[in-house]
């Protein structure tokens, strides 16, 4: 009964976001139409526009946030929805992209964002269906519910290390979106975050993440294989369900909930890797959903390979893999230099080159310093420059 009024009250909620936000269903369409974008304007406290209708370019520049605008069908809100803006530029100084600001921009195809924005808001480029790439840069904490829903192009989404949360829907139906990889700062995916991304055949899903919200991966039917870390404890409702082509699953021990349905529909599911005991699996509320599939219950047994060999200055990296396809990477120390006198045996670096002392320079001083070495070395006086270094 309670699985039952909850399903329910889901399928309201659907359908009053899509009275509510027409784009996000495809189908609605009640015949608002912009105005013609104004040549400039504000769009933030101290942040301003200017446009160039003859190229389609929109250039934002200011310090400090954009307005957070409402949705279009409650009112007026951004005057840039359903405008003919082909790219957009936003300059340095702009610190977010507000809610709702490009709607149904059919044909932006690039946007410029620069490394002082902190958060992407909500519904920003909802419908933007000309959209292909996205930079996303280091500085951006957060990625706004619906932001890029319904952005069908999109292929390309390079998510930073710096991004902490995913908002749900946030990639909903993103058709030719192919591969994700999640960083390792990102401990939650929401709500359909990834939902009817139809093309995605590659997910990477680090450590750090504790929960897959409900239909975080419904209906990717490209998805052959999925591993789920020992981080995550929680498998929403829904979450990989009509994963069409889903064939293999790997659950860390540490998941305690499979929601309902999480792999309905699933019928090319045969093997489920599981890191627990059976008494846990047995344990795992809503299980019934894998019961067509093969359990597999083991101890992880790795093999390691260095991935990335370790330098004089840079930590290396050593992947260790389970055959049942869990990973995990550990650091290789750097190794340090290995000195020959003033220079590394394995790599380019000379002690000397960091110096400032005439000695260890070129130029007229330099040479001058190198006739006065020569005596110095000839009667085995000031052998040491005043940085510790041997002067020859």
């Amino acid at each position: 009964m309670k699985h039952t009024a909850k399903k329910i009250l889901c399928t309201l909620l659907v359908m009053v976001m899509c009275l509510t936000v027409a784009p996000l269903s495809g189908f609605v369409d009640f015949g608002i139409t912009a105005s013609a974008l104004a040549d400039s304007g504000s769009c933030g406290e101290n942040v301003t526009y200017t446009y160039d209708s003859s190229t389609g370019e929109l250039v934002i520049s200011g310090t400090g946030a954009m307005t957070n605008y409402i949705s279009p069908y409650s009112g007026p809100g951004s005057p840039f929805y359903y405008s003919d803006i082909k790219s957009i530029v936003i300059e340095d100084g702009v610190t977010s992209i507000g809610n709702w600001a490009f709607v149904n921009c059919r044909s932006l195809a690039s946007i410029i964002i620069p490394d002082s924005v902190t958060s992407i808001g909500n519904f920003v480029f909802l419908d933007c269906r000309s959209l292909a790439s996205i930079i996303i840069p280091d500085s951006v904490t957060s990625i706004g519910v619906g932001a890029f829903e319904y952005c069908t192009s999109l292929e390309n989404v390079t998510i930073p290390d710096s991004v902490t949360s995913i908002g749900g829907y946030a990639f909903d139906c993103c058709e030719n979106l192919a591969s994700v990889t999640i960083p390792d700062s990102v401990t939650t995916i929401g709500d359909s975050a990834f939902r009817c991304c139809e093309n995605l055949a590659s997910v990477t899903i680090p450590d750090s993440v504790t929960s897959i919200g409900d239909e975080a991966f419904c209906c990717c039917e490209s998805l052959q294989s999925i591993t789920i870390p020992d981080s995550v404890t929680s498998i929403g409702d829904e979450a990989f369900r009509g994963c069409t082509s889903l064939e293999s699953v790997t659950i860390g021990d540490s998941v305690t909930s499979i929601g309902d349905d999480a792999f309905r529909h699933c019928a090319s599911l045969t093997d489920v890797y599981y890191g627990g005991t059976e008494e846990q699996w047995n344990s795992i509320v809503g299980n019934e959903c894998l019961t067509g599939a093969t359990i597999h219950s083991h101890t992880h047994s790795y093999t390691s390979t260095v991935t990335k060999a370790a330098s004089c200055t840079e930590a290396g990296v050593r992947t260790y893999t389970c055959s049942c396809g869990d990973s995990y990477t550990e650091a290789i120390p750097a190794t340090g230099h290995d000195f020959d006198g003033t220079k590394c045996k394995n790599c380019s670096y000379d002690k000397a080159d960091d110096c400032s002392c005439n000695c260890h320079k070129s130029g007229f001083m330099g040479f001058i310093w190198k006739i006065i070495l020569f005596f110095n070395k000839l009667f085995k006086t000031n052998k040491t420059c005043a940085c510790g270094i041997a002067h020859y």
